[in-house]
């Protein structure tokens, strides 16, 4: 099998936007070839030939391989809630933010992790297992949910034993847990039915 670090392929553009940060062009730089090579076969030296670095200085921002996968999916996470934020105001009943928003961080997550190379089946599995717990992820996603669930609280929607911190953690998990086994989720609309069915219940009366 070959396997050309010249052959930049249909999914050279895959990642966020260019950017004159280092480290945010380390992080683009890194998706481009996660989603090129995947990210087992990916070398450090190749995200700094891409991102237009010598190795030494990707080091100064960030110290390991597995840094880098963080900085791709925290970004990810990031740039995935941007968009949420703005298709799903806080106005109306909450489970018609939770419910579209769980589906979303599922299903359009799952294409956005795929076109960066981490949740490919080659490493879909130890990214998910790794990073669910990742205290960088956790904040990233919380940075969304918290706003969501305390809108929820004040709505008088959130089951009162439930802790925000540990709804984070179980939304996390939830979500990961789709994207490490694409193959295993359904389709939008039963997703939907099972999120609102089995999962909305433990977080909103």
């Amino acid at each position: 099998m070959t396997d050309s670090r010249d052959n930049l392929g249909p999914a050279a553009s895959a990642g966020p936007a260019a950017s004159a940060d280092p480290p945010a062009m380390i992080i683009e730089a890194a998706a481009r070839c996660f989603a090129r090579w995947g990210v087992p076969r990916t070398r450090v030296e190749d995200i700094a030939k891409e991102a237009g670095f010598a190795r030494p200085n990707v080091y100064r921002y960030y110290p390991s391989k597995d840094a880098i996968v963080l900085g791709v999916v925290v970004t990810q996470i990031r740039l995935h809630h941007a968009r949420l934020s703005r298709r799903l105001p806080l106005a109306g009943p909450a489970a018609e933010i939770v419910v579209p928003a769980l589906v979303s961080g599922i299903v359009e997550s799952g294409k956005d992790f795929y076109a960066t190379g981490l949740v490919r089946p080659e490493s879909a599995n130890a990214t998910a297992g790794h990073l669910a717990t990742a205290p960088e992820v956790q904040v990233a996603v919380a940075e969304y949910w918290e706003p969501v669930l305390k809108y929820a609280r004040d709505r008088g929607e959130l089951r009162p034993e439930v802790d925000l911190a540990d709804a984070v953690r179980w939304i996390t998990f939830v979500q990961f847990g789709y994207l490490a086994i694409p193959e295993l989720t359904p389709d939008p609309d039963q997703l939907d039915r099972d999120l609102r069915m089995f999962v909305v219940p433990a977080l909103l009366r």
